[in-house]
């Protein structure tokens, strides 16, 4: 358990307020120098090229690379690896 500062001594702030009334003042210039700065934001333009996604695509490759020598494929024990004996 802490005990109190005894009396007439009181614990020293460790930051003023004035210093936080300057640091809200940088800051808000710093937002307000954003805002005056920007002029048009310009949104990108849209892909000449449409994306699509086969998911029976996507299964088989996943399913190919699991498969492969050091994967993590279904029944597949990790080799090289600590394992857990279950003798007690």
């Amino acid at each position: 358990m802490r005990r109190p500062p005894p009396p007439g001594r009181s614990r020293g702030r460790l930051v003023s307020w004035p210093l936080y009334r300057l640091l809200l003042a940088l800051a808000l210039a710093a937002v307000l120098l954003a805002v005056l700065l920007v002029q048009q934001l310009d949104l990108p333009s849209q892909p000449s090229q449409v994306l699509t996604f086969s998911g029976d695509r996507a299964a088989n490759q996943a399913a190919q690379f699991l498969s492969l020598k050091g994967g993590r494929a279904p029944g597949r024990e990790r080799s090289g690896t600590w394992q857990r004996s279950d003798a007690s």
